[in-house]
């Protein structure tokens, strides 16, 4: 059907061209063309249901009665949101980043969040939960809407948030992290663990 917020785009030799949003016919009529001429115009259309759409058009006029028919495929495919989550761990607020780091008791860590939307639908909102209360998530703001990638200025389809600093204690410490994104009814989630250790590996050698 006509999208709602369909517009025609182009014109065509004088004609009318009716596209109504919701319907599913597009119409040209009273237009005048010269030999060997031709004109272009669109509009945008919405998939109500899953599979490939055929449409055909055929062209006519007064004087030459009817046209070649068009045909133009569409497939219309099941849409599938999805969010990604990269958690790394640093020894500062700007890195370097990765998901191990090695590190002393009572140093400071920081961890670095970054969310993707992987899927084929904008997501709102968007979160990303921790249980280690020491990781203070709630403080990262989110953008309301993380648009389908790519994205066109100004739509979003990655962001990040830094936390920290965090105060390392002593043993290797794995933590796990959720995004959590949301599409009409459906929620997605994805995980991701970073770690950072106290532990160090020490060689004796002797003879």
């Amino acid at each position: 059907i006509i999208d709602a917020s369909s517009v025609v785009v182009g014109s065509c030799g004088g004609g009318t061209i009716t596209a109504t949003p919701g319907s599913g016919a597009v119409t040209l009529s009273g237009a005048t063309l010269l030999a060997t001429a031709s004109c272009t115009f669109s509009v945008t259309v919405e998939g109500t249901t899953v599979g490939t759409m055929v449409n055909n058009v055929t062209v006519s006029a007064d004087v030459v009665g009817t046209g070649n028919t068009a045909t133009a495929t569409l497939v219309v495919e099941e849409i599938t949101p999805a969010i990604a989550l990269i958690k790394q761990v640093g020894p500062s607020a700007t890195g370097p980043w990765s998901s191990f780091l090695s590190t002393t008791a009572g140093a400071s860590v920081w961890y670095r969040f970054t969310i993707e939307n992987i899927g084929d639908a904008a997501l709102s909102p968007v979160s990303v939960t921790d249980p280690n209360p020491l990781v203070p998530v709630a403080s990262c703001i989110w953008p309301a809407t993380l648009s389908v990638a790519p994205a066109v200025f100004p739509a979003v389809d990655t962001a990040s948030c830094i936390v920290g600093p965090v105060t390392a204690i002593a043993g290797s410490n794995p933590n796990t992290a959720t995004a959590n994104g949301t599409y009409g009814a459906t929620t997605v989630t994805d995980t991701s663990t970073a770690t950072y250790s106290t532990n160090t590996l020490t060689l004796v050698k002797s003879v």
